[in-house]
């Protein structure tokens, strides 16, 4: 790779705290790994001895495998995520010595299910709890999990802090009710030997505040640390980082603060704008060379970036594709306009310009305000995939898959139990709990070859779960190997289970064998191939480990087929040639957010930074003043980010359908409608808080 003065600065500068500064289409990664490569090839740095955060775990093993094939390496760095990485050195380095248990990670589905149940335990111990929460229209859950999230994550004392006023007065109140429900959801914790994300950081941190001689030891192991996405870590990773740094360590981080969009995920952009600040004598280089991204869309993006308030100071110069058509904006009356003027411009890109649909992304800030999109996207034939955040491990069967592995490791897990269970034909979520009552009660005294007795009696029941019972035994005959073998081992069997129970309904239950798999479920099982298995290609260690380094992974799957339709941060870190950022209606971008948290409007002006920053020759920013669709009803104004006075002048208005109040509107139905009259006339209700009528 051939670097520009400002990557190869950052690749070969000798300072040890680095803050590269990267703006999008800068070449961040490319930077990254060869300021790794240039250490272990240039200094005699050991690969054994750098340690790599990511963000998500398939940027890990890409980095990685990119380091080892240009050094030709004989082993990888040690990379991942901050929840998969801190997870082996909590095994290899604290449970050997007894620090904490050897307890599993915990998946986010099964989190949630456990803080629903903390909840409606202490809800149901204290009536006037439920009451509370009932009058002012609150969530247990939702509750439970900001505070987890604030308090462990954050490190804040006080959790509310970006509620509503309303909310914000009931703090002491709250409070109490909060730190309750949490002592009922770590005595379930305890009882599952279960340890979630956020104890899996907030535990390690404390332990490397608190033992001196594990702190040392990683310490020496890792003297060089890089992080990637510095601007998406949160206030307890900076802390873990402070921990594991010496005087003589060298730290380098990458990132944007202007594409910090996870505060939700508990993401705190100050972090990486105060970087000089909690690491003293810190350098700093910026990448501002755009490889992705046209002149004209670079231009607006800078506009963008101006706005944003407290934004490090960055400008891009694009190094893209010569292209000098101008970001395109488009307003509309209703829904259905936008979506027919989308589609035809689509065809218009399709047909005249040769742009591949692959090539084309449509982008939203909520799924739901693309339905009109779509049912024009089916009329005209167009085929689009959609793509709305889901992680990868949250998938159906995904889950089947890695509870299938977790029963073989352990026969007692019923955390497993209860993903397998319900999903056999004849059993659901009623007899499921039956079932493992029943297992719980002779747990010490059954095996997969000698099943306990069952108070099922005998009948359809006992029949389908007596059949998964022979399957398991099957399984469990699998011998024990290296991850990435076992795992294909195990595939066979899996297939041929999820094929006779976990996809098909009971009525079609006579599936003779794994060879009549439909389509959809060859897509899943080649959905593990492609991505379970694929990431165990290097991993050294168990089974049992490997899972629970899996489940902490943020990845998404990605599956391009035609036009993409994405929510926005979906979307980050892919490009596309042309990019329709919809939707830029106010209270649709910026969203207010939705549960007790309110949206920051500066995280969205963010967001909306990085949805334009997907495109590289064409982008159309564009709104309607109504949309409906379902229950959905939104009307409002043109999103302040599509008309800022400072950037709008860096957009083309290709259409606007004026300021007539009676555009497209029934003149049968207009007392229905609020409207906003020239000033000097009575006052009226505003009309960007009016509901559109059904």
């Amino acid at each position: 790779m051939e670097l520009n003065p400002a990557q190869l600065a950052a690749v070969t500068s000798a300072s040890r705290r680095l803050l590269i500064l990267a703006g999008p289409g800068t070449g961040k990664t490319e930077t990254l790994t060869e300021r790794i490569a240039h250490f272990i090839e240039n200094q005699a740095l050991p690969a054994s001895r750098v340690l790599m955060f990511t963000y998500t775990n398939k940027a890990a093993s890409n980095m990685s495998q990119r380091i080892r094939g240009k050094l030709s390496l004989k082993t990888d760095i040690r990379s991942g995520t901050f929840h998969s990485v801190c997870y082996r050195l909590t095994q290899q380095e604290l449970c050997t010595k007894g620090i904490l248990p050897s307890y599993k990670v915990l998946p986010e589905h099964h989190a949630h299910r456990l803080r629903k149940e903390a909840c409606s335990q202490h809800t149901n111990a204290h009536p006037e709890v439920a009451a509370l929460l009932r009058a002012h229209r609150l969530q247990g859950p939702d509750l439970l999990e900001l505070y987890e999230r604030k308090t462990k994550l954050n490190l804040q004392p006080k959790f509310l802090e970006g509620t509503s006023e309303e909310v914000r007065r009931l703090e002491p109140e709250l409070t109490e009710i909060a730190r309750g429900a949490a002592k009922v959801y770590a005595a379930l914790k305890e009882q599952y030997q279960v340890f979630d994300f956020n104890d899996l950081l907030h535990n390690f941190m404390r332990a490397l505040q608190e033992y001196e001689e594990v702190r040392q030891l990683i310490q020496f192991q890792y003297p060089h640390i890089y992080v990637d996405e510095y601007q998406d870590t949160n206030h307890v990773q900076v802390a873990i980082l402070r921990q594991l740094i010496t005087p003589d360590s060298f730290l380098t981080v990458v990132g944007d603060d202007t594409q910090s969009i996870y505060s939700f995920q508990g993401s705190q952009v100050e972090n990486i704008r105060n970087f000089a600040r909690d690491f003293p004598g810190a350098d700093a280089v910026v990448l501002n060379e755009n490889y992705r991204s046209s002149p004209p869309v670079v231009s607006y993006l800078n506009a963008i970036n101006a706005t944003c308030e407290g934004a490090l100071n960055k400008t891009l110069i694009s190094r893209g594709p010569r292209c000098e058509v101008k970001p395109k904006r488009a307003v509309f009356m209703k829904g259905a306009q936008e979506a027919e003027w989308i589609v035809n411009e689509i065809e218009e890109l399709a047909k005249n310009q040769q742009v591949p649909l692959e090539e084309i992304a449509v982008l939203t800030r909520v799924g739901h305000i693309a339905g009109d999109l779509e049912r024009h996207l089916q009329r005209r034939g167009i085929p689009y995939t959609r793509e709305g955040g889901i992680k990868f491990v949250d998938l159906p069967h995904i889950q089947f898959f890695i509870s299938f592995l977790e029963l073989l490791e352990n026969p007692h897990d019923w955390l497993a139990w209860e993903v397998l269970l319900p999903a056999i034909p004849n059993i659901g979520e009623q007899l499921t709990q039956v079932i493992i009552r029943d297992l719980q009660a002779g747990q010490g005294n059954w095996t997969w070859a000698r099943p306990p007795v069952f108070s099922l009696g005998r009948g359809k029941r006992f029949e389908s779960l007596m059949n998964f019972w022979r399957d398991m035994i099957a399984a469990a005959q699998i011998p024990k190997g290296p991850v990435k073998d076992y795992l294909n081992a195990a595939l066979p069997a899996f297939r041929n289970i999820y094929a006779r129970y976990f996809h098909v309904s009971p009525r079609m239950i006579k599936v003779a064998s794994a060879a009549q798999l439909p389509e959809r479920m060859e897509d899943h099982i080649g959905d593990i191939q492609n991505y379970i298995i694929e990431l165990s290609t290097s991993y050294i260690g168990l089974v049992k480990d490997f899972l629970s380094e899996l489940v902490t992974s943020r990845d998404q799957k990605e599956v391009f087929r035609g036009l993409t339709l994405s929510t926005i941060h979906s979307a980050k870190g892919l490009e596309w040639t042309a990019v329709f950022v919809i939707g830029n209606t106010e209270k649709v971008f910026p969203s207010p957010g939705f549960g007790l948290e309110r949206n920051p409007v500066e995280e969205e002006r963010r967001l909306y930074y990085v949805a334009c920053s997907r495109a590289r020759k064409c982008l159309y920013v564009t709104c309607s003043h109504n949309y409906q669709s379902g229950e959905f009803r939104v009307r409002g104004n043109l999103s302040r980010f599509a008309d800022d006075p400072k950037t709008v002048g860096f957009l083309q208005k290709v259409k606007d359908p004026g300021h007539d109040p009676f555009y497209s509107v029934n003149p049968h139905r207009v007392s229905a409608y609020f409207i906003t009259l020239p000033s000097g006339s009575s006052p009226q209700p505003d009309a960007e808080t009016a509901a559109v009528p059904g």
